[in-house]
């Protein structure tokens, strides 16, 4: 007889089926969209300091798309700090390509000491005086203000010892190994390699410390379109030091899980305001520099100490290819007490013994703007030039 406990044992079961089959397809989804996701972001991670531990399933986070056609973070493993030494050290990077898909130049951006590759895709989420603010420079330089969709592909990079990327002992993070990092990704997006996109040319965007590091790949080994430096001339304020001291990374609460040794740096109290931004509140806003501050990163000793003498180098007068210089008029590192940035006549004075006839050297000074050219309302004032200056010099 088909009793009323019958039933209810019959509707459990029924029940229990309904709810397995039902878990069953929730993993399979999710199964599919990890996978996806992990072929989006590129390759997983070794996690180690310097690459070397075993995976462990880490893949790069998800890519800030700034608004390009399509953004993908991935790592760039199997680097070498110098040419003979171990290939176990990976530098993390996003691709970004135009709406319209990738273009034939791809533009590597090289950010300076303490920032990462988001000082090229930051967020824009503060305001100007004039409404909105987009500090985008990715978003920029794909094409998203532009009605056509013309735009370069961007490669924007944490440099080795920085954010994501592998942290080596301070000592050998250097200008050196830097440059060898930089030239090893070069090649690797002209084969192909990073993207699965082949980028018949290269087009090098520093700034600061990253123009100094851009500057040594371009003059070294010659496999570049066109460099852009942006925040670097050959002189450079005497009292650095004393405007923005430094302090060792451990001592600060956002670095001291990471074990890095005494020769890691970053940035002291105060430092970031008084260096990098020009009159907060006015040129430039406070809300980034907060930031700013929250998102900051390391630098080492060596670093420092080889920018000192790169300041006095002649080594740019081996690049061959059109080179662009963009400086803030207000740059507390490189225009006061030391070069007279009132215009691009005095900069190109200063400047020009410096380069060949061959970089067919331009320079472009930004009127009420700091160090950070990225971070100041100016900053579209900056990214036009560059981006007029790249397509007359080095098509997409």
């Amino acid at each position: 007889m088909d009793t009323f406990y019958n039933r209810i044992a019959r509707y459990t079961r029924l029940a229990s089926c309904v709810v397995l089959a039902m878990t069953f397809l929730a993993l399979m989804v999710f199964v599919g969209q990890s996978h996806a996701a992990t072929v989006a972001n590129g390759q997983n991670g070794q996690n180690g300091q310097n690459g070397q531990s075993g995976q462990n399933g880490q893949s790069a986070p998800p890519a800030n798309n700034g608004g390009a056609g399509t953004c993908t973070s991935m790592y760039v493993n199997g680097l070498a700090l110098a040419a003979g030494q171990p290939a176990n050290n990976r530098v993390y990077g996003e691709l970004c390509n135009p709406r319209h898909g990738a273009s034939q130049t791809v533009e590597l951006l090289v950010a300076g000491l303490t920032y990462d590759y988001q000082y090229w895709d930051w967020p824009s989420t503060a305001q100007d005086p004039q409404g909105s603010q987009d500090y985008s420079a990715v978003r920029y330089f794909t094409g998203y203000y532009s009605p056509a969709g013309i735009g370069y592909s961007t490669f924007s990079i944490d440099r080795i010892g920085i954010g994501l990327s592998s942290h080596p002992v301070s000592t050998d993070v250097n200008m050196a190994s830097n440059t060898y990092i930089l030239h090893q990704i070069v090649s690797r997006l002209k084969a192909g390699s990073i993207g699965n996109t082949k980028f018949p040319r290269v087009l090098l965007i520093g700034h600061s410390f990253g123009s100094r590091v851009s500057l040594t790949e371009a003059a070294t080994y010659h496999d570049v379109n066109g460099v852009v430096l942006t925040g670097a001339l050959h002189n450079q304020n005497p009292n650095v030091m004393t405007i923005a001291p430094a302090i060792e990374a451990s001592s600060d609460p956002a670095f001291a899980s990471m074990n890095l040794d005494s020769g890691y740096l970053t940035d002291g109290p105060g430092s970031i305001q008084a260096a990098f931004y020009y009159m907060p509140g006015t040129y430039s806003d406070p809300n980034v520099i907060a930031y700013n501050n929250q998102i900051k990163q390391t630098m080492t000793v060596s670093e420092l100490v080889d920018l000192k003498t790169a300041l006095t180098s002649t080594l740019s007068r081996q690049i061959n290819v059109p080179v662009l210089l963009v400086v803030g008029q207000n740059d507390m590192l490189s225009c006061v007490n030391a070069v007279n940035c009132s215009s691009a006549a005095t900069v190109y004075q200063e400047e020009a013994p410096f380069y060949s006839p061959q970089a067919q050297l331009q320079v472009h000074v930004i009127p009420n703007t700091g160090h950070d050219l990225n971070l100041h309302y100016s900053a579209h004032t900056t990214y036009a030039t560059i981006m007029t200056w790249a397509l007359a010099h080095v098509a997409p």
